[in-house]
């Protein structure tokens, strides 16, 4: 065997070890608001501890008062055990059903560019990358926050998006939704999922709106997903307002038994 043939087969080798590595390992697209699990689950086994050393304990007498206590703690315990199981079912399993819901409500047809708004580990990024051209680019910003998404960072997302094999089409980068660094009219579709409710005031939320119908072209589509959905009326007036027209708004309770609560979607087009 030449030189030349030695290199080319140790080259091959070496892809193929790459493909294997690969085929092993899964995407991670991450745990909801993680902080929020360990603290409800921690503070209801507090509670529910809590709860059994009074009762056992025979630190109060008997009486209704007592046993309202011991009660009032075990089932404040249970609720926030619960709540944490709603975030872990949502995290591993509803999230899907709210990615492929979205998706599914856009109209693909067409579509070289989009831009997915506190991307994340690659939830939705990923999934729009998976349903345009071959030649199409979809673009993530997010400001990484760790707390909002167990990790929650640019290398997991370019990890994910080699994983799912798009990772020619995936580009991440640092972004917030009230000050996009983008020109107007850039993309075709522009999304989001679960990020506006971090914002504090209806300010905020309106810069938000104002800068994903700014960047979006016109005829252009922008599907959201919201947890916030108390302020349901706020944002289509908003998108209304930056001439959207509303094409599909479901309301909760749609995705039950939830795990981010009164969560909503909003899919629209800009005017042409």
């Amino acid at each position: 065997m030449s030189l030349a043939e030695a290199d080319e087969s140790m080259k091959r080798r070496g892809q193929a070890d790459v493909r294997s590595t690969l085929e092993k390992k899964r995407p991670k697209y991450g745990v909801d608001r993680p902080d929020l699990i360990f603290v409800c689950s921690g503070g209801g086994i507090v509670w529910i501890a809590l709860a059994a050393i009074l009762h056992s304990s025979g630190a109060l007498p008997a009486s209704l008062i007592a046993f309202v206590l011991v009660l009032g703690l075990v089932v404040v315990g249970v609720l926030e055990l619960l709540l944490a199981i709603a975030f872990v079912f949502s995290s591993l399993i509803m999230k899907f059903r709210q990615r492929d819901d979205l998706l599914d409500s856009i109209d693909w047809h067409g579509v070289q560019s989009v831009l997915d708004v506190g991307c994340g580990p690659g939830l939705l990024l990923i999934g729009a990358a998976k349903r345009i051209a071959a030649a199409g680019k979809a673009v993530g910003v997010d400001i990484w926050l760790r707390r909002a998404e167990s990790g929650n960072r640019a290398e997991r997302t370019l990890e994910n998006a080699e994983l799912e094999g798009v990772a020619e089409k995936v580009e991440v980068r640092d972004g917030d939704v009230r000050s996009l660094t983008f020109p107007d009219s850039t993309f075709d579709v522009v999304l989001s999922r679960a990020v506006m409710h971090n914002l504090k005031n209806k300010e905020e939320r309106q810069k938000a709106v104002n800068e994903i119908t700014r960047v979006v072209r016109p005829n252009g589509q922008v599907g959201l997903i919201l947890v916030d959905s108390w302020h349901l009326s706020e944002y289509l007036d908003s998108l209304l307002q930056n001439g959207v027209r509303i094409q599909k708004v479901s309301k909760p309770p749609r995705y039950f038994p939830p795990g981010l609560l009164l969560l909503a979607m909003i899919v629209g087009r800009k005017a042409g």
